[in-house]
C-alpha cells in the first residue's frame, strides 16, 4: 500500500473513522505493507478532501500529482483567490486562469468537477477531479452577476463568510 495512502488510513484511523471500514480491514502497522481490503475499498469509494492545500509543484518531475493519486483522493476542493475584500476579485480571476492553463497542461490527469457526473467520470477514468471553492464571498462583492462569471469559469462551492465582513 503507497506510504501516502498509510497516512491517510492513520488519520481516518485517528479520527475515529476506521469505524466505517469493513471489519476484516485492519489499520494495524503490520498490514500497510501488504495488499489489504482496503486497496478494494478505496477503487470503489469516492474520496474528497474538500479544503485542499494542495498546489502543482513545478519543482517535482510529476509535479506532485502522483502522491495525490497514490493517496486514494478522488476529488480535491482548491480554495482559489484572497479573502481579503479589496484584493479577492482579481485574484480569484487569476487564479482561475492559472488553473485553467494547468487542466490544460494535465489533462490526462486532471479534470475540472461542474456537476455531479463529472465525478464518476474522474473516478472512472482514474483522474483527480477539482471542485474549486471560495473561502469566503468577497469576489462577489456586491454585482451579483459576478455568480454567473465564476459559476462559468468552473467555481462550484462559496463559503459565505470568512473572517472578513461580507456583502
Amino acid at each position: 500500500m503507497p506510504q501516502t495512502r498509510r497516512c491517510f488510513l492513520m488519520e481516518l484511523a485517528a479520527a475515529g473513522t476506521a469505524a466505517a471500514l469493513p471489519r476484516d480491514a485492519s489499520l494495524s502497522a503490520a498490514s500497510f505493507g501488504q495488499a489489504s481490503p482496503l486497496d478494494d475499498l478505496f477503487a470503489r469509494v469516492i474520496v474528497v478532501d474538500d479544503l485542499a492545500g494542495f498546489l502543482l509543484d513545478p519543482s517535482k518531475p510529476d509535479h506532485g500529482l502522483a502522491a495525490v493519486a497514490e493517496s486514494g483522493v478522488t476529488i480535491l476542493g482548491p480554495t482559489l483567490g484572497s479573502v481579503v475584500p479589496s484584493e479577492s476579485y482579481q485574484s480569484a480571476l487569476s487564479a482561475l486562469s492559472r488553473l485553467s492553463a494547468q487542466l490544460a497542461q494535465f489533462g490526462d490527469r486532471l479534470v475540472l468537477i461542474r456537476n455531479f457526473a463529472d465525478i464518476g467520470a474522474a473516478k472512472r477514468q482514474k483522474k483527480i477531479g477539482l471542485l474549486v471553492n471560495f473561502q469566503n464571498s468577497t469576489a462577489v462583492g456586491t454585482d451579483l452577476k459576478n455568480l454567473d462569471l465564476f459559476y462559468g469559469l468552473g467555481v462550484r462551492q462559496i463559503q459565505l463568510t470568512f473572517n472578513w465582513r461580507n456583502w
